[in-house]
């Protein structure tokens, strides 16, 4: 296997790329012109969006996005029980 480097690109590059997907007609000559891949401007996309990934054959939901989306329901399960307890941690509170 080849050795791939991955850049980090800031969160706010990847907001402009995405929002310049939603200009462009050709997203393939946009990736070519960033010097990206194409499935990256799209995994953007699609993490942006909020949409979780699922294997396209079975439907199953990717083991990592399940795991994110059970914690964020027992979090908001534990914030209905305590009345909103999070507010606790709300900026400029002590």
């Amino acid at each position: 296997m080849g050795n791939k480097t991955v850049k980090p690109y800031s969160m706010r590059f990847r907001q402009r790329v995405v929002e310049r997907m939603q200009m462009e007609k050709n997203i393939s000559q946009l990736a070519r012109e960033l010097g990206l891949d194409r499935s990256t401007l799209y995994i953007w996309k699609r993490k942006m969006a909020g949409r979780a990934y699922r294997n396209i054959r079975t439907g199953e939901v990717n083991v990592r996005d399940r795991q994110i989306q059970e914690l964020q329901a027992k979090i908001a399960g534990r914030d209905m029980m305590a009345g909103g307890a999070s507010d606790r941690f709300a900026p400029g509170r002590r």
